[in-house]
């Protein structure tokens, strides 16, 4: 990998169910690989449940938290459905608890920076054009439909891949299997978390790969030692490692 697309996607709150929460719905820090892959997927016109082999090993992609996030549990109304009439409120509504990620500082936004690069050069061609061109086929949403969001093309940029057996600041969230010494982080007073996330799915919609991952809410980079390929995005003075 020689190259990658950055982009932004940013909106005033976020929500990204986590695939083993119960009837409260709890919800991630940033968007696991799954859902980034259906944003571009829906930049570039794919229809539902037709570009998860697409989207597999081929797509490499890191993604960076800019702002410093927290989270905020709200009860939102729900109709109570179950059958076709009830779609008109005939059984009235239900209450459910919904987890949304919002910013610390209320005068900036959810936003999180996006490092792409595709093997298949059509698709990685087809993204780049769509971005420069802010033409997208299907409208951006921070999981659920009433949180739009937006996006703006940073730009394209060329990496290096890193060799060293020294600690590095790493930019983006990190797979956990990577890191070579985890205890060690948290003896450096580093806001850390971990979480476990969907990485791929079958075609018939069904999970396949899952990975945890540790990463700081407040969008600061982790210092850390890893096994895994690091990139500097050269340009940007980022590492990255990929998801």
């Amino acid at each position: 990998m020689d190259k990658v697309l950055v982009f932004e996607i940013s909106s005033k709150m976020a929500h990204f169910r986590k695939f083993y929460t119960n009837s409260s719905s709890l919800s991630y820090f940033f968007p696991p690989k799954t859902v980034i892959s259906g944003m571009i997927a829906g930049f570039l016109g794919y229809q539902r449940d037709t570009y998860y082999e697409l989207f597999d090993e081929k797509a490499k992609i890191s993604v960076e938290i800019v702002n410093a996030l927290r989270k905020k549990i709200q009860v939102v109304n729900y109709l109570f459905v179950k059958s076709v009439t009830d779609l008109r409120g005939f059984s009235g509504g239900t209450q459910i608890p919904l987890e949304f990620v919002l910013p610390v500082d209320f005068s900036k936004d959810v936003c999180y920076r996006i490092y792409f690069y595709h093997e298949v050069g059509e698709i990685y061609q087809a993204l780049k054009e769509t971005l420069e061109n802010s033409r997208y086929r299907y409208p951006l949403y921070m999981g659920l439909s009433e949180l739009p969001a937006t996006a703006k093309y940073i730009g394209e940029f060329s990496t290096t891949q890193i060799n060293t057996d020294s600690e590095i600041e790493i930019s983006t969230v990190i797979p956990t299997d990577c890191v070579i010494d985890i205890s060690k982080i948290m003896y450096k007073n580093q806001r850390v978390y971990k979480d476990k996330m969907p990485v791929e799915f079958t075609k018939e919609r069904k999970l396949k790969k899952v990975k945890d991952y540790i990463f700081n809410p407040n969008g600061e980079p982790i210092s850390t030692k890893v096994s895994n390929p690091i990139y500097q995005v050269n340009q940007l003075n980022k590492n990255i490692v990929l998801m």
